[in-house]
């Protein structure tokens, strides 16, 4: 009779301690009335490379009388944010409210509501909303946090929408297709924030015939304008065989982008030209050091380059551009041709990109190697990223160094004993090193508070281990400046190994969360 009820109380326990808690407030405009059909967030702060930014844990939507509840938040402390929706719009994509542990939307784009604002002399004042954070800011750094306790709803979370409503101005100009020089008809474009928020306000529009566009709703901040320009495909060879020339391949198309950044003042910005172009080919060539390419060729063929943005914002265009077909006729090969972007066994490689700033990766890279270089004639990508406007004068060379070095070592606690699940992190040490992520390495101690670091690139770090930490706030140099004299400093040199390296855990970082 007794394991029963022991059963039960164990099963009743582990419910409480996973009760979770609600945030619960009103939203209302610049004159104090609700604002309903709202949208109301709960974000929590992460690192991304090294960049805290605010994500979207939970969202709700206010009813007519501005009132909102989120529930399903784990106990936390979180910063709720408030952006107002058309009330024309009868549905919101409301997946964040998902129960804890489920997948959910963690930033969102949408379109600023504009309203008219008429005078008598017969003038129009466009305005709009911002994103507003509870205690009536814009500003995510000057946000107030709320604390969410198991089972408890925190009240009074009031978010004055008045702080966000800025006068908006226009952007305006012209598409012209930089394959044929005539005005682009029916460009996509999109005006993309440059600061990052977990609600970004995108302004959105199609140029018309003679290719002008004209985008509404740009508030007094810096974005990053695109044109996209598609076209279907008409083309070439089926894996059966060669089909007629003028044949449609179904789902081919082409892509033409092209961007310019915009800085909006209390003004319109007008006469903007955008050129797009199909695709910038970049060649390259990968070497695995101390090895040719006749002994490299199945390691390099299991490869692939890839882009990120920089920096890498929501809605902006695909780094890499789709292929063209092949002329029409053309039979089909006997192996698929490369995809972008992929490696062959000779180790060369050629990217069809859009314009922009990139960061580069190289996937697929054999065990117990590192990328130790990305060069484009004299300059260093890894270190200043890669800016392309036009065709690359000079091939991308990278080298995939097998010299890297090997450490490994106990995580302790105050009583020297082992501590585990530790999260380990090596840093540069250099200040200036610190601005490649490629140089960062992480693990996690053991059940024995053991941990081991392969393929180190040569050079000097600093050791750290932490009970608990954001993944990637060790990039971040505010971060790190708290801890900088609780590193271990460790020289790693070309495949040497050090073991027995014993780093004291750091304790305070939950306080410090």
């Amino acid at each position: 009779m007794i394991r029963p009820c022991i059963a039960v109380w164990l099963l009743a326990a582990s419910a409480a301690a996973q009760t979770t808690g609600a945030i619960s407030g009103r939203v209302v405009d610049e004159d104090g009335l609700p604002m309903g059909h709202a949208v109301v967030m709960a974000l929590t702060v992460q690192y991304s490379g090294g960049e805290p930014k605010a994500y979207i844990e939970r969202i709700a939507v206010t009813d007519e009388r501005g009132d909102f509840r989120i529930y399903w938040l784990e106990p936390a402390r979180y910063y709720v944010a408030a952006i107002n929706e058309d009330p024309q719009r009868r549905t919101i994509n409301t997946a964040p409210t998902a129960p804890p542990g489920r997948t959910v939307e963690r930033y969102r784009a949408t379109s600023p509501v504009i309203t008219h604002q008429s005078f008598p002399d017969g003038s129009v004042v466009e305005e709009a909303y911002g994103l507003v954070y509870f205690a009536g800011t814009t500003d995510i750094r000057a946000r107030t946090s709320v604390e969410v306790r198991s089972g408890e709803t925190s009240t009074g979370v009031d978010i004055p929408m008045g702080a966000g409503k800025v006068r908006t101005h226009h952007i305006r100009g012209v598409v012209i297709n930089g394959e044929t020089g005539q005005p682009a008809y029916s460009a996509d474009l999109l005006a993309i924030p440059r600061e990052w928020s977990p609600n970004a306000l995108v302004l959105s529009g199609t140029s018309n015939a003679k290719g002008e566009f004209d985008l509404g709703g740009a508030r007094p901040e810096g974005y990053i304008l695109s044109a996209e320009v598609t076209a279907t495909v008409t083309t070439a060879g089926t894996l059966n065989g060669p089909v007629p020339a003028g044949a449609l391949l179904v789902g081919g198309y082409t892509s033409s982008v092209g961007y310019v950044p915009v800085d909006m003042g209390n003004s319109d910005v007008n006469n903007l030209r955008i050129v797009t172009v199909a695709g910038i080919t970049v060649p390259g060539h990968v070497v695995i050091e101390g090895r040719s390419a006749s002994e490299a060729g199945t390691d390099l063929s299991k490869m692939n380059i890839e882009l990120t943005r920089d920096p890498d914002l929501i809605a902006m265009p695909s780094a890499m551009m789709p292929l063209p077909a092949p002329p029409a006729g053309t039979p089909p090969p006997a192996v698929f041709p490369p995809r972008n972007g992929q490696v062959v066994g000779s180790g060369d490689f050629k990217l069809l990109m859009s314009p922009g700033d990139f960061r580069m990766h190289v996937d697929g890279i054999p065990a117990n190697t590192y990328v130790k270089s990305i060069r484009m004639g004299g300059e260093d990508i890894l270190r200043s990223g890669m800016h392309v406007t036009r065709a690359a004068d000079n091939p991308v060379e990278i080298t995939i160094g097998t010299d890297g070095g090997t450490i490994s070592g106990t995580v302790i606690d105050d009583m020297a004993g082992p501590f585990s699940n530790a999260t380990v992190a090596l840093v540069p040490d250099a200040l200036d090193q610190r601005e490649r992520p490629d140089l960062y390495r992480k693990t996690a101690s053991d059940s024995a508070g053991n941990f081991q670091m392969t393929a180190i690139p040569p050079g000097n770090y600093k050791l750290f281990a932490w009970e608990w930490t954001e993944p990637d706030s060790w990039q971040n140099p505010e971060f790190i400046r708290a801890y900088e004299s609780r590193g271990k400093p460790v020289t790693v040199s070309a495949s040497a190994r050090q073991d027995k390296i014993q780093l004291n855990v750091i304790t305070n970082s939950k306080a410090a969360r």
